[in-house]
């Protein structure tokens, strides 16, 4: 039977040779032949269906001690038991994947809309109907600035973890109506949306479906000046407010470097 050289394997499976020299090592894949005095290894056709295996394998990500235990137990039970294994993986993997992806799409949606406004739309109040939404949150212990935002952010992280709860990208901060009502802007929070099956409770505050006004916005933190011309937008519109103020950080400041340059959209519910 004609033997092959490790270049001729290599470029005929499109691997590497070192690649193959990893195989042998882990004890997968070896060469029907070694010459005692020049090294070279030869392989024989009759090996072209295992490397193929172990390549394909390979190429799905399997580390190699799990595709050894696969090709030690070829044709048993145990070969059954090792895709249904890999079949679970791939789907969580790909759940994964999913969730990355739509995080993704979201930022970059996000990205392109601020690419988009200009005067016309920034600070311009407008209307749209939303569904119910349930955030997590925690008030901020001082008054409000850039560092008292960041540390609130974190505590609202950590009552995340400690629920089991996905860490939104739709995030922000939240000025209570006992606050912008009396003309300060000292009750303020950091929420982040959570699933809205989500249990109601002392973190956990539901804003129901309604129509909602919206204001684009440039800037930083807490920002009484732009909550002021909000409000007195929507009262010439002749509506009234009725819940919290959500303040969504569509980018903040990791996103763009300078606070100038923070995007946030202003949503409160109004009849």
């Amino acid at each position: 039977m004609r033997r092959y050289t490790i270049q001729d394997v290599a470029q005929l499976h499109q691997v590497s040779k070192k690649a193959l020299l990893y195989y042998e090592q882990k004890g997968l894949f070896f060469p029907s032949l070694v010459d005692d005095r020049t090294a070279y290894r030869y392989y024989t056709a009759d090996q072209f269906s295992l490397l193929k295996t172990i390549v394909f394998f390979r190429n799905l990500g399997i580390p190699i001690g799990e595709i050894k235990e696969y090709v030690d137990q070829r044709g048993s039970e145990g070969a059954i038991r090792f895709l249904e294994k890999q079949l679970l993986r791939i789907g969580r993997e790909s759940e994964k994947l999913d969730v990355a992806k739509k995080a993704l799409s979201e930022q970059l949606s996000v990205y392109k809309l601020a690419a988009s406004l200009d005067e016309r739309h920034l600070e311009h109040v407008s209307f749209r109907r939303e569904e119910e939404r349930r955030v997590c949150f925690d008030f901020c212990e001082n008054l409000p600035g850039g560092e008292e935002i960041l540390l609130t952010y974190r505590r609202v992280v950590n009552l995340l973890n400690q629920r089991g709860l996905p860490v939104s990208r739709k995030y922000g901060d939240v000025y209570f109506q006992e606050g912008f009502e009396n003309n300060v802007l000292d009750h303020v929070g950091v929420f982040s949306e959570v699933p809205w099956n989500t249990v109601e409770d002392e973190s956990i505050k539901v804003f129901p479906e309604g129509m909602y006004a919206c204001m684009y916005k440039l800037g930083g933190y807490p920002d009484a000046s732009a909550v002021a011309l909000f409000f007195d937008q929507i009262k010439n519109r002749g509506f009234r407010v009725k819940s919290d103020l959500l303040a969504f950080a569509l980018l903040d400041y990791g996103d763009v470097k300078t606070e100038e340059k923070m995007l946030y959209e202003f949503q409160i519910l109004v009849e």
